[in-house]
């Protein structure tokens, strides 16, 4: 991801256009050259309302937590689920609020599972800034 944007940054900044009518397909390279600055104008604020967008709520958080990675230790949490994430049968990304049993403090986490109920009891692994689990045990109560 932060490759991605580093490339999207050279391209706004370094770029006389960016978007070259030798690629395109030649039944549209005349609409291509035809209107190729405002096309331009539009692709460079798109990608800088990405750049801005992805840069404090993706960039940031996942620097923050490289060092949790990097030193192997994630934030463990035994909690409540209050809200819950029933859609489909699959395991899929799921965003859940739970209350920490120890603390009761509420978080917002992302984690990978199959259908949540409110007022299931987990322990979850999470990186904190991401706010991205996984849930390691289901206890039944």
């Amino acid at each position: 991801m932060l490759v991605f944007v580093c490339y999207l940054i050279f391209k706004i900044f370094n770029k006389k256009t960016l978007l070259n009518p030798k690629n395109a397909i030649p039944s549209k390279q005349e609409f291509v050259l035809k209107p190729n600055k405002k096309l331009d104008l539009i692709a460079r604020i798109c990608m800088v309302i990405y750049v801005l967008y992805s840069v404090p709520y993706v960039i940031l958080p996942a620097l923050q937590d490289i060092p949790y990675v990097a030193k192997d230790k994630y934030n463990i949490i035994q909690c409540k689920t209050i809200s819950h994430d029933n859609v489909g049968d699959m395991s899929k990304i799921r965003e859940i609020e739970v209350v920490d049993i120890n603390s009761g403090n509420k978080l917002y986490l992302k984690v990978n599972y199959t259908p949540i109920q409110e007022n299931q009891y987990f322990t979850i692994v999470y990186l904190p800034h991401l706010k991205i689990g996984k849930i390691i045990d289901e206890k039944a109560q």
